[in-house]
């Protein structure tokens, strides 16, 4: 009668999971033999349902995603029977495999049944099998053996049959000695420029710090005042209002001392958001497009969150809706070079709108200058991206589980206007310095895409027995 693999010796366990020649992915050095996962590696069954104050628990949320880092949280208030795993142990997040969740774990604890237990094993270092798991045409395997559209699941027992390159213990440990200096002089360099990334966002935060308090336009010999671009945007206004095309707009309070963030220039003013933009919503009324009248072509794009991508509209996932519906329509209509904000959800997402028509879903606003001037429109966009309308929004922010914000309330919101003319300035110094910020940030994003690449490289040479020295 036939062992099982616990009756098994490793020697035995060995020959029983020897991939058959022709099932080979690609030939192996000397000494090296294909085998299935499964006959040199076990998962692990044991379970727990009570736990200690200090035991500690891992679930899919504390393994990183790619990096193998795995962190531990108290176990206490933990409910639900879970897998039982020891230092040296695999974890692998068998949930959404994409995802790539794996590491060999240096403490003992109780883990998420979403995470499968590999433990140890006499004949394959875990280390070098937890490389393995790093390969591309490892994680497409298990993808493609995963189950479930909105939960995505790969089993154990799919996982086990993956086809290894199994090289004598020798090899495998000067293998991972050799793999984790590379990979520690990799990670070195890709921290630094991690940090440089990182500060980022730090940088352009600053800079449009500066451009909204004056300091990047304070050589500038300015002659006209913000109050007469005012002037200008209420006559236009006012136009507006006898010609009947806008409805008078509401009169919103002055501004107290107190409310202003801080100092600007003498010829600037602060000013309510709504008292030089127009804020549009979108028709929420019985017009409003179902979702069997969006499609997914068509001429009058209909704009969600979604859409939003990087301060323009992006095309993919973009949706339509027909010329009758659009006609119902009694708000909401876009016009090419208005500003896009969402005021729920995805709170302070915005972009400029780049074609002729289109139409809002109800988690957004448009925002329309009343002068057909793309230096206000570029200068208010940059406000959007601002600190100080993150700070505006959080004075306003319902505080509910979905971020929303009221259109009201961003009419309140406090801008610091300058004369049209130091708005260009403005404008044509941030896109200068912001190009330039732009330019760090895609090189360090190259550089950090080569460092991985280089870590694949460095796998698959290692796999194929053409890591030297």
């Amino acid at each position: 009668m036939a062992k099982n693999k616990k009756e098994m010796i490793p020697e035995e366990r060995l020959a029983a999971a020897l991939v058959p020649e022709e099932e080979q992915p690609y030939e192996l050095p000397d000494g090296w033999k294909w085998v299935h996962l499964g006959g040199i590696l076990d998962v692990s069954k044991k379970k727990m349902e009570e736990f200690t104050p200090d035991t500690k628990y891992v679930g899919l949320e504390n393994i990183e995603k790619d990096t193998g880092v795995i962190r531990a949280v108290n176990a206490d208030g933990i409910k639900s029977t879970k897998n039982v795993f020891e230092a040296g142990d695999i974890l692998y997040g068998k949930l959404r495999p994409y995802l790539n969740k794996h590491g060999v774990v240096e403490f003992s604890g109780v883990c998420s049944t979403d995470i499968l237990v590999f433990k140890t094993s006499p004949l394959m270092e875990n280390k070098l099998i937890n490389h393995y798991f790093d390969l591309p045409q490892v994680i497409s395997f298990a993808v493609s053996h995963s189950k479930g559209i909105n939960l995505p699941r790969v089993n154990a027992k799919d996982i086990l049959n993956i086809c290894v390159p199994l090289p004598p213990l020798s090899e495998q440990q000067r293998l991972v000695a050799r793999i984790e200096s590379l990979f520690a002089k990799l990670d070195a360099a890709k921290a630094k420029v991690q940090a440089v990334l990182d500060a980022h966002e730090t940088r352009k935060a600053a800079l449009l710090d500066e451009a909204f308090r004056g300091k990047l336009t304070e050589t500038l010999d300015e002659t006209s005042t913000a109050e007469d671009f005012l002037d200008e945007i209420y006559a236009v206004k006012a136009q507006l209002v006898k010609e009947k095309k806008i409805k008078k707009p509401k009169r919103l309070p002055s501004m107290t001392d107190e409310e202003k963030p801080f100092e600007i220039p003498n010829t600037w003013r602060w000013v309510r958001f709504g008292d030089i933009l127009r804020i549009i919503n979108g028709d929420r009324g019985k017009n409003y497009p179902s979702k069997k009248e969006l499609h997914e072509a068509g001429d009058i794009p209909f704009i969600s969150a979604l859409n939003i991508q990087d301060n323009t509209i992006a095309t993919e996932h973009l949706l339509y809706v027909d010329e009758e519906r659009y006609n119902l329509l009694r708000s909401g209509k876009l016009k090419k070079g208005d500003l896009v904000l969402c005021i729920r959800g995805s709170l302070g997402k915005n972009g400029r709108y780049p074609f002729d028509r289109g139409a809002i879903a109800s988690s957004l606003v448009i925002i329309r200058s009343y002068l057909d001037n793309d230096a206000m429109y570029d200068y208010i966009s940059f406000y959007l991206d601002s600190l100080l309308f993150k700070n505006e929004m959080s004075k306003y922010d319902n505080g509910t589980a979905q971020p929303n914000l009221g259109a009201g309330d961003l009419s309140l919101f406090a801008v610091p206007l300058p004369p049209l003319a130091e708005q260009h300035e403005i404008v044509a110094v941030l896109d200068r310095l912001l190009g330039r910020e732009e330019e760090v940030r895609q090189s360090a994003e190259s550089v950090l895409a080569a460092i991985d690449s280089m870590k694949q490289s460095i796998l698959a040479r290692a796999f194929r027995g053409e890591l030297g020295a």
